[in-house]
């Protein structure tokens, strides 16, 4: 059944928008293993098929964001900065600049930083 519940076969509930009505997907498991989200699968293909042009850069943002890593998504969900940059922002951000200028491009080496705190990099290690 395309849009039915197939323990029931009932009718699932929907939403009608113009001539469509929109289903939400339930994730069935046939017992020879194979995924029954095909179906949904084809409706979308068919319905991407319909879009107008300038309507599909839409979908495939959305596509993508729903593909996203949970910590990628977050970030890409999360509001714009729109704090204004102070001029006291701008002055550390021109110290900085000069900072790293003077050493050449060149930061402090980690290995210097954790030994400030008694630490090696073998306080760390990867494998675990």
């Amino acid at each position: 059944m395309l849009h039915g519940d197939s323990a029931s076969g009932q009718a699932l509930p929907g939403v009608y928008v113009g001539a469509v009505t929109f289903r939400p997907v339930q994730l069935r498991y046939y017992t020879s293993g194979v995924m029954a989200g095909t179906i949904e699968k084809k409706q979308a293909h068919e319905l991407i098929e319909r879009l107008r042009p300038e309507q599909v850069p839409a979908v495939v943002s959305l596509l993508q964001f729903m593909l996203l890593d949970p910590v990628s998504r977050a970030a890409a969900a999360a509001p714009v900065d729109d704090e204004p940059v102070t001029e006291e922002d701008r002055r550390r951000i021109r110290e900085g600049r000069g900072w790293f200028a003077e050493r050449g491009g060149q930061g402090i080496p980690m290995e210097d930083v954790l030994a400030e705190f008694g630490l090696t990099p073998k306080n760390f290690p990867l494998d675990k």
